[in-house]
């Protein structure tokens, strides 16, 4: 094969180099929520679906801001390649503002319409007695959150990963420790039960911001950003071009969080047990998968920084070489799945209705696991990093809302299909939009310099 990733070392070790982070991020951050489900799940059924539900409000309001930093981070890869570090600070303000700006929608969200966001995922009024304190204590956490993030990801659009690994494993070590102590109490400090780890949520994503500031500050000498800088917006031009570039990203990330709701909602309405399961279902998933959404990430720098240095034919061949590496990683996901789902399952006490229910869906998550690797190395990685940004958020919404969400309401609720069928077609969107993005490449079909018009 010509463009062998075997034969590319120069490839695969600045994949790694990247990948290794970004995954080591990743497993961080899903090991913290892994071993916090596992220590929530020591409370039982109720307690459980309680946090799943309150974590799904809390993710539509932190995946807002992410979507806004999203679309920066594609940018400033194109600038990068470039190394134009005065549009990466200039970028950087925007997101931080706008990282301000809805965490105080979903502040103000929390507090003053709980009860109705949490009966959207369920009929259960049992999960109100501990869901309205813990979601409302949980919300404090989305602002420290958003700062950090807006930081770190301008540092690893540049290819400065390392940092948000550091700030991952300091926020993973924190949350769990503290957690453990104020769940369950500890050395004198008494037993909070579940909000007890919304304290060790918020705690720890305040001094994970003052880490990422530190850092920004003191030690950063390529970005070189100063307190000035948050006084200075970018000019009309490039303004408009993040406008242009983040509001699909932005309604593509905030749509398909939605889109989880709506599915967790339709979950939600089959039964408690459902939920219980889903949620322990997604903590192996997310387990298995860590590297390939790693190396997703990894693709978007790496392409992006390829695309704003206008080599656009070594971009086209890094995205055949991502095509080749996708399956192998999507077959190790799925293999994972099986490996480590017995040994985390174990770990939970819950009834024999969920754990019935969980074990029927490994299987299901294990086929859908490959398909989504394609899904977030080719279509987010290569395709939309690539900048087909409105391409690829037409495709993932219309998948979702044309698709997969009428089938899974029409499975559930009318013809009442088992557990994992209904899986199966909720996941439908990500079997279109990988197919549409390995057609794209195929076709050499998807390269767009956001920045020519600079």
């Amino acid at each position: 094969m010509k463009n062998s990733i075997f034969k590319d070392r120069e490839f695969l070790r600045k994949t790694l180099v990247l990948t290794l982070p970004l995954a080591g991020q990743s497993v961080l951050s899903t090991l913290m929520h892994l071993i916090s489900s596992i220590i929530i799940g020591k409370l039982g059924d109720q307690i459980i679906a309680t946090n799943n539900v309150a974590t799904n409000i809390y993710g539509l309001f932190s995946m807002m801001i992410s979507g806004c930093i999203t679309g920066a981070v594609i940018l400033q890869a194109q600038y990068w390649g470039r190394k134009d570090s005065a549009a990466i600070r200039k970028l950087m303000t925007v997101t931080i503002y706008l990282a301000v700006f809805f965490s105080a929608v979903g502040l103000l969200a929390v507090h003053l319409i709980p009860e109705k966001l949490i009966m959207m995922y369920t009929k259960d009024t049992g999960l109100l007695e501990y869901g309205i304190s813990y979601l409302q204590m949980l919300s404090y956490s989305l602002l420290p959150f958003g700062l950090s993030t807006a930081i770190i990801m301008a540092f690893s659009s540049m290819g400065r990963v390392k940092v948000g690994f550091q700030m991952e494993l300091m926020n993973s070590i924190l949350s769990t420790l503290l957690g453990i102590m104020l769940v369950h109490g500890f050395g004198g400090i008494p037993a909070y039960g579940l909000i007890g780890y919304a304290y060790a949520q918020m705690i720890s994503r305040v001094l994970c911001f003052a880490f990422s500031v530190w850092y920004l500050f003191k030690n950063d000498s390529v970005m070189e950003y100063r307190l000035k800088d948050l006084a200075i917006l970018p000019e009309k031009e490039l303004l408009w071009l993040y406008i242009r570039t983040d509001y699909p990203v932005f309604a593509s990330d905030t749509l398909m969080m939605l889109v989880s709701m709506i599915q967790t909602i339709i979950a939600g309405r089959v039964s408690t047990e459902y939920i219980t399961a889903n949620s322990i279902v997604h903590n192996i998933w997310m387990t298995a998968a860590l590297f390939g959404m790693g190396c997703g990430k990894a693709a978007a720098i790496i392409i992006g920084n390829s695309v704003g240095a206008g080599d656009l034919e070594e971009a086209q061949n890094l995205a055949e070489k991502y095509i080749q590496l996708s399956g192998i990683i999507a077959l190790s996901v799925a293999v994972t799945i099986y490996i480590i789902a017995e040994p985390i399952i174990g770990r939970y006490v819950i009834s024999e209705a969920a754990n019935e229910t969980v074990h029927d869906l490994i299987t299901p998550s294990a086929i859908t696991a490959i398909i989504t690797m394609y899904q977030l190395i080719i279509g987010h990685g290569v395709v939309r990093a690539g900048g087909q940004v409105r391409e690829t958020t037409a495709v993932e919404l219309l998948a979702a809302f044309l698709v997969s969400l009428p089938a899974g309401w029409l499975a559930a609720y009318k013809l009442q299909l088992s557990p994992a069928l209904i899986y199966i077609i909720l996941r439908l969107d990500k079997l279109i939009t990988a197919i549409w993005a390995l057609i794209k490449v195929r076709k050499k079909r998807w390269i767009k310099n956001l920045l020519v018009t600079q």
